[in-house]
């Protein structure tokens, strides 16, 4: 398959006065390792996803795009209400398919259609935030951080956080808006990740024109993985440790 980016200056959306960015949480996965809809799971007074969308909301992201399980999901309900009982000052949008999704890349490109959709009554945004919905470490400091790195000057720049210690990549991932037709000629069974990690698919993709800056966090949370029994407690404790300090 040939795809190949055309990058310009033109490619990208004139910027406002006031620039926003976005971000896209995936939040349709059947969470089969955890046994159960981990996004409504407890977490600091909330639900799981509560939490993380309120943490993004507090590091100046907006609007928040969630693309969630079908409506007649038991979980349904629950996600949006642990939300909406925030008040949060950004405007959340809910993405809901009408049939389960099978792949973490459909809820992305769902999320992309939402934010350049006449609904969204905005103009397509210069950059765009990725995180899963699950992801319970990040916190509003390293989102602004995130933000903050975008460069005007320099607005191809792919910026992906790593853990200082040992390279190790994470979210959220700061996008140029341009990547996300990459995104969606993405051969089956090939995930997003693959364009910020595989290079000879990057080159593939025409994605070299995209650099990929490393933002060096100290921080251990924001890699926190959260698929089992074992790593809900295991992050229960570690919060509750967190929280005592």
């Amino acid at each position: 398959m040939s795809f190949y980016l055309n990058l310009n200056r033109h490619s990208f959306p004139v910027p406002s006065p006031r620039v926003r960015f976005p971000v896209i949480l995936p939040a349709a996965g059947s969470s089969r390792r955890m046994g159960r809809p981990k996004l409504i799971l407890p977490w600091r007074g909330t639900t799981i996803l509560a939490r993380v969308v309120e943490e993004f909301a507090r590091g100046g992201a907006g609007p928040i795009v969630v693309v969630t399980p079908p409506r007649h999901h038991d979980e349904f309900e629950m996600m949006v209400q642990s939300v909406e009982v925030l008040n949060l000052s950004v405007h959340v949008q809910w993405v809901v398919p009408e049939e389960p999704l099978a792949e973490m890349k459909a809820s992305i490109v769902m999320g992309l259609d939402a934010l350049c959709s006449p609904a969204n009554r905005s103009p397509a945004p210069v950059a765009f935030l990725l995180a899963p919905a699950d992801s319970v470490g990040i916190r509003a400091d390293l989102v602004r951080r995130v933000i903050q790195s975008f460069d005007p000057n320099q607005p191809e720049r792919i910026v992906v956080p790593a853990r200082r210690s040992d390279g190790r990549q994470g979210h959220p991932v700061l996008i140029p808006w341009p990547v996300a037709a990459a995104m969606r000629a993405l051969p089956d069974g090939v995930g997003v990740n693959a364009l910020f990690k595989e290079e000879a698919l990057r080159r593939r993709l025409g994605m070299t024109a995209f650099p990929i800056e490393l933002l060096w966090v100290d921080e251990e949370d924001f890699l926190s993985d959260l698929d089992t029994p074992d790593d809900y407690q295991r992050l229960l404790a570690h919060d509750s440790l967190i929280e005592q300090a």
